[in-house]
């Protein structure tokens, strides 16, 4: 069965500090409940820790830092989205609550620029692919490759530490 067609897609939607956000689904490899974060010493607020599940090692990102919010001690919904590896290196972000895969079509997609006004962060509007318009709320929807490429500055220097040595 495929999930996106030419003009329609589904999508991964999820909550951050009430806000709903979504994600292609095909980009998706999993949800997971919270997990026990192996912390990286000197990164950046936005990157959590690592998280082994089922033996690979996930980078996870706090995407709620990440998109201006102050970071929060997890939740019983708080959830991990983890990537399928066509999104990028193996890595996932943490959010508030997961929603519903809602259908989008491409008639229901607006261009983030003329929604999104001057109340977007930069980093939302970095990130940010469209506004999905359906009939029970607005969903910011979010790119992974974009996330990833947002993180790639950092990864080099902050998260594999200071000391020169590699991951």
């Amino acid at each position: 069965m495929n999930l996106n067609t030419g003009n329609h897609r589904q999508i991964c939607t999820f909550i951050i500090e009430g806000e709903h956000y979504g994600l292609d689904i095909l980009d998706v490899k999993e949800v997971h409940a919270g997990n026990r974060f192996t912390p990286i010493h000197h990164a950046p607020e936005t990157v959590r820790g690592y998280v082994n599940i089922r033996g690979q090692i996930h980078l996870i990102v706090d995407l709620k830092v990440l998109l201006g919010h102050s970071p929060t001690p997890e939740k019983e919904n708080t959830r991990i989205l983890l990537f399928k590896p066509g999104a990028g290196e193996a890595f996932g972000v943490m959010v508030d609550a997961i929603g519903d895969v809602c259908p989008a079509p491409d008639s229901l997609i607006a261009p983030m620029d003329s929604q999104a006004g001057s109340s977007a962060t930069g980093v939302l509007r970095q990130l940010a692919t469209g506004i999905l318009k359906n009939s029970k709320q607005l969903v910011t929807l979010l790119s992974a490759q974009s996330i990833l490429q947002h993180l790639s500055p950092l990864s080099s220097d902050k998260i594999s530490g200071s000391t020169g040595k590699s991951k």
